[in-house]
């Protein structure tokens, strides 16, 4: 009788560890690791782009898995001065114009920024892995409205115009993901992009009460390099 409890005992025990290991397997997809892979439960993700404040942008984004290997991201942000390529390439740069492009004139002149609201959308294919594991290729495109005042302090008085660079942005990124946990991720990509320009610029133009300012619409396009960092946290 005492042997036959001890068997009931040893098939008990041995049930209720095969069960709880095949819940383990169903939570990890493998029997040794003890935490969940990012990713596979968890689809949603809430991410800031860290390198974009060198053009002026602060966003803030929400990234879906619609797929295994498929997610799409959408993002607003606040907008000031593109610090960067007005640094680099002067505030009214192209590369190729469609038409005339008035130049850039307003020696003297005090440019100031006003805050306005960006926004992107974007997809991506995680092609070594699935949702937001792994490398990716992303496809996007954005729209940031710079806006700002030209002021001139001359002999005849101040003279102020409103001055814009409305851009869309199409670009196409490789990036990873990498993980430091369960949920917060870090996104490194690199890519290029094109964009289209569309500005009122100020310039000065001589009365006979002196300098004052005026504008006038240029459109253009322009080539851009991306490289970024944002990070993230997996829901």
């Amino acid at each position: 009788m005492k042997s036959l409890k001890l068997l009931l005992f040893f098939c008990l025990l041995g049930y209720h560890l095969q069960a709880q290991r095949v819940i383990l397997k169903n939570r990890t997809g493998t029997e040794t690791s003890k935490k969940p892979v990012p990713g596979n439960e968890n689809r949603i993700a809430i991410k800031y782009n860290i390198t974009n404040a060198a053009i002026g942008e602060f966003p803030i984004s929400a990234e879906y898995a619609i797929a295994d290997r498929y997610s799409v991201e959408a993002g607003i942000g606040l907008l000031h001065g593109n610090y960067l390529g007005n640094l680099i390439f002067g505030p009214f740069a192209l590369i190729s114009d469609r038409w005339d492009t008035p130049k850039f004139n307003c020696e003297g002149c005090d440019l100031s920024y006003k805050l306005n609201s960006s926004f992107f959308i974007k997809a991506r294919y995680f092609y070594d892995d699935s949702y937001f594991k792994g490398s990716y290729y992303s496809l996007g495109i954005s729209y940031r409205p710079y806006l700002g005042v030209a002021s001139l302090q001359s002999a005849s008085g101040l003279s102020q115009v409103d001055w814009y660079t409305k851009v869309w942005e199409l670009n196409f990124t490789k990036g990873s993901h990498l993980f430091d946990d369960e949920h917060f991720l870090l996104d490194l990509y690199y890519g290029g992009g094109i964009l289209y320009k569309n500005m009122q610029v100020p310039r000065l133009t001589s009365t006979n009460q002196g300098e004052v300012l005026i504008t006038e619409e240029a459109t253009g396009f322009n080539l851009a390099i991306r490289i970024g960092v944002v990070i993230g946290y997996v829901l």
